[in-house]
Formats: C-alpha cells, structure tokens, sequence
C-alpha cells in the first residue's frame, strides 16, 4: 500500500511515521543529518544539537515495522482436568480425589500450554457462557452490560447471566483491533446476542430449544434446506456488519437448540471439524498478507461432553448439511482409535477431538511462517465444575504464546482476571488505549508479567447471577443477595435458590452442599490460602470481622 512517511531526526534519534504510526531508532551517525540525509542547517536549538525533517508522499513502505498477529482460543467449560498438561492444579487433584479417568489425550494443547506463559490464577468474569464472553471480549464485567442497565434499575439486584450482549456498533478488542489496521475474523459460538425475537435464527423455529417439533424434520427438505440457510447467511452478515468482524465463519449465535434448525442439525450440537476449517480458510487468506490480523475462535467444546459425537453425521452444521469441512483434521474414528489405545475411554474422546482441531489451527500457522508473529491466548469461558456460581468455576487456565518476546513454560500464580486480556492483547500490539476503547473499561494490562516482572495485586471480581465475588489478599467473598420475591419464597418454604434465583431439583442444594457446604448463605468468606476448595464458611468468625 501507498501511505505518507514522514522522518523526523534530533540527535541520535530519528522518528519514521508511516500511516499514524511512529517508530524511534537511535544511531550514531544521525547526530550529524547532513551525513545520514544529505541535509544541514542548524534546529535553533541547543548548541552542537542538529535537527530536520523531511517529507515523503507516495513513497512505497514495506515492512518497517508490523505489530503481531492475535490468535485468541477461547473453549467451552473445559475443565483443568481435561488438559493433560494443567492438569496438576485441578479442583480434583487438589483434593486429593480421583480426576477424570486417565490422563486425557490432549498433545497439541499440551505442546501450546509448554510454549506459553501460563497463569493457573486466572479468574472469569462471569460463570456462564455470555456474559464470561462479554468480559473476555470487552474488557469490562458483566453488569455494565447495556442490556443489564435497561433490566435493573440502579442500586437494586441485577442477575448476570445470559443477558449480556454486546450490541450493534459496540466497541469490543476486534473492532479496537480493527481501528489499528488489523484483519478481523470470529469463528464458532457467538452467545452475546439476544436471539428471542430476532430473525438471525430460524424463525418460526422447525424445532424449538425444549426439543418440540413444528413441521417436518427432515434437513434435507428443500424448503428446510431455504429457511436454515437464509437464517444462517442473515447472521452472518449481522456479525459482519452490526458487530465488525472482517470475516466471520462457522458460526453458532448462540447454544444449538436456541437456533431454530431441524432436530437432527441441533441435537449433534458440536462440529468442531467445521470450526477448524473455518479458521484454516482465514489463516490460509494471510498467506502474503501485509496487514496484522485478530482471529477469535470459540469452539462450543467440550460443553457438554460425551461420547455422541462420534455417532454424529460430520455434514450438520447450522447452515445444513455441508461437506466442505470434512477431513480438515483426523476422522472420529481415528480419535476414539488413539483414545482408547491410550488407555482412556470414549467419554474422553471428546477432549481429544478439541485438541486435534486445535493442532491444525496452530500446524497452519506455522507452515505459514506466521507462528513467531502471532500472539496466541489460550483460555475458557469457565469450567463445568461450579458452573453458575462463584466458586471454583471461575478459575481457568490462561496460557499466552508469544515466541521470542514471552518466556515458554514460566508458571505465573498471580491474580488476574478474564477482563484483563482484552487491554494485555491491545499492550502487547502496541495499541493505544486512549483512541476509541471504551472508558469504562475494568481491566488492566499484564504484559509487564509477561515480561517477568511484578505488578502489585488487584482485587478480582466474579459477577453470577444475583451473586458477587471478591477475592484478595488470598481470601475470596462471596455476597449473594435475591430480590424480595426470591428471598420471601425462600424463608417460607425453606427452599434454597441457586445463584440466578432459581428454584427445583435440576438445582438440588443438597447436592451442591455436598461439594460446597455453605452453599446459598448469603455471606461466606473462605481462606485460599489454607482452604482452596472452599470447604469451611468463615463468615461467621469473629476472628475475621475485618478481613
């Protein structure tokens, strides 16, 4: 591309600015311009201090200076068991309890956590799938969501959960990213936007979310085949258009059942060969590229779990039945092959097929030549285990690959946040945070821990439904406060409600007692320090009054 570049030297120090972007270098030889530019003259500064400037237009520039590409890799409810390499900090092997079977087979995640940063003490904002989304993506917790603000009046209980969206024309890290002359591309589970009465799904719905069936069921009726293609294409063209991704591929808006599509496309549910391909499509578009890229991909795995998929038709996505995706990765067969070889069983087979597809994402990089310029963040919306509430699902493993500029394998426990990656990523580029990002932001930048130095500890905050956490000073608090018709109906009956207020066995207290016994005080206080799973309450302990 053809931009303005202005050169600008004072001293030993010469300025180049090519498009708005400056660059600072220091030689010896610019103390005297005339020698270095062929130009003289006196800057009527200090004595002995020669300055200038020139102007060049439509002077060809090349590759002065390119900020890195961003790989963001968000999973689904992955759990620190389901990672081989993670796996010694998880909930379960802290407590001495059995973790999930044998180690699960998951090399190239392993390979990718072994050449990154990893930072065990990583916290969601929110512990469910938007409203952690949002966090992630903005930068900001949940509850300053606009769609929060238009539900629940100020200073009264708002509940987090999937009510979080990110709206049209809304900043977030890909357009801030964009704004500093990145490519953009989403690929996989959206779940920021409200799909009740819109038309990016299908609408009336062949099958609704509670599995109901309204007409025939069969994908491949022509006029089934129409209506789950036009709902796809509109909502692709609304990510592109209203949210500001470049590219966008692969796509779920939301969970399966919420988009409307014939039971047998929602009930297979996950397609990770289809994410895969998707991304592969737009790293292959950065073959000769000269501009910088920001890809997000979030697969919907391994929400869920089990062994289904591998009965699954391969072909069900929701924009149909597609083929151009199959054989982007090794087949499912061949997962379950390696799985059980490995000593593990097919429930476990769905960690692996994850894994796979993330291994071609990142072999493409690197037969790209792009490995070493690209920035690479690994981490998940939450874990399963305490999903929904504000314990330990919260807490994910963060893993950031940067080569030669982050240290590989160096474990990091401080305490940070999921609304602190989205200002780490914009450090790390270079990107100005002041031109365009938004004031509320609530993160803040850990690139100097990247680079192995110290930042003093920020207080964490986890937001789910009408629950709050705070952990400090290694201790975490936890307020839950329902609105009056939840409480009322709770000191009635004796019923416990969950943290969105909900009552029912789905959500059985005594269950979650089990695991939790303070579970649905409205206070509780714990020690992480010499209680990391949350066992014993110290709200009530005098000794603690003021921590």
């Amino acid at each position: 591309q053809w931009h303005p570049v202005r050169i600008a030297f004072k001293g030993e120090r010469v300025t180049v600015t090519v498009g708005g972007e400056a660059i600072t270098a220091t030689h010896p030889c610019l103390a005297e311009p005339k020698h270095a530019f062929g130009l003289g003259g006196d800057s009527g500064g200090p004595e002995g201090e020669k300055a200038g400037a020139l102007e060049f237009r439509n002077l060809r520039f090349g590759s002065l200076h390119r900020r890195p590409n961003v790989l963001v890799i968000f999973t689904d409810d992955h759990d620190f068991d389901e990672i081989a390499a993670v796996r010694r900090w998880s909930d379960a092997s802290l407590a001495g309890l059995s973790p999930k079977g044998a180690p699960p087979l998951t090399p190239h995640v392993d390979r990718l956590i072994g050449e990154s940063m990893l930072f065990p003490q990583c916290h969601v904002g929110s512990v469910v799938c938007t409203p952690s989304r949002y966090c992630l993506l903005t930068g900001q917790y949940a509850s300053r969501a606009a769609s929060i603000a238009k539900r629940f009046p100020p200073h009264t209980p708002a509940n987090v959960e999937f009510n979080t969206d990110i709206e049209s024309g809304q900043w977030h890290l890909g357009r801030g990213l964009a704004a500093a002359g990145y490519r953009t591309g989403f690929v996989g589970k959206w779940h920021n936007t409200d799909l009740k009465h819109c038309d990016l799904v299908v609408r009336p719905p062949i099958c609704d979310y509670r599995g109901i069936e309204h007409g025939p069921q069969d994908p491949t009726l022509p006029e089934n085949v129409r209506r789950v293609r036009e709902a796809y294409e509109r909502a692709v063209s609304y990510m592109r258009d209203a949210i500001g991704f470049d590219y966008v591929s692969s796509l779920y808006m939301g969970n399966a059942n919420q988009l409307g599509l014939p039971k047998p496309l929602w009930q297979t549910e996950h397609n990770m060969e289809w994410f895969t391909a998707g991304a592969v499509r737009f790293l292959e578009d950065q073959r000769n590229a000269t501009q910088p890229f920001f890809l997000y991909v979030a697969p919907n795995i391994p929400h869920g779990g089990g062994k289904r998929f591998l009965d699954a038709d391969p072909r069900a996505t929701p924009e149909g039945l597609v083929d151009w995706h199959v054989g982007v990765q090794p087949s499912r067969e061949d997962v379950l092959r390696r799985v059980l070889e490995a000593g593990g069983d097919a429930n476990q087979a769905w960690t692996t097929w994850l894994d796979d597809g993330i291994g071609v994402i990142l072999e493409k990089l690197a037969e790209l030549g792009l490995a070493d310029d690209t920035i690479v963040i690994f981490a998940s919306d939450q874990q399963s285990d305490g999903k929904w509430t504000c314990y330990e699902g919260a807490r994910v493993p963060l893993a950031i690959r940067w080569p030669g500029h982050i240290e590989a394998g160096r474990v990091d426990h401080a305490l940070v946040s999921s609304v602190d990656i989205a200002p780490t990523i914009l450090d790390l580029c270079g990107v100005d945070r002041g031109d365009g990002i938004t004031p509320a932001i609530d993160g803040r930048s850990i690139a100097l821990l990247t680079r192995g130095e110290t930042m003093p500890e920020r207080p964490v905050l986890i937001e789910m439904g009408y629950g709050r956490a705070v952990i400090a000073n290694g201790h975490k608090y936890i307020a839950i406060r329902h609105p009056p018709e939840v409480a009322n109906r709770a000191d009635e009956t004796g019923e416990t409600p969950d943290f969105l207020g909900r009552f029912g066995a789905k959500r059985d207290a005594e269950q979650m007692r089990r695991r939790w016994p303070a579970y649905g005080r409205p206070d509780q206080l714990y020690d992480l320090r010499n209680d990391p799973l949350e066992q014993r309450d110290l709200a009530g302990d005098p000794v603690r009054a003021d921590t």
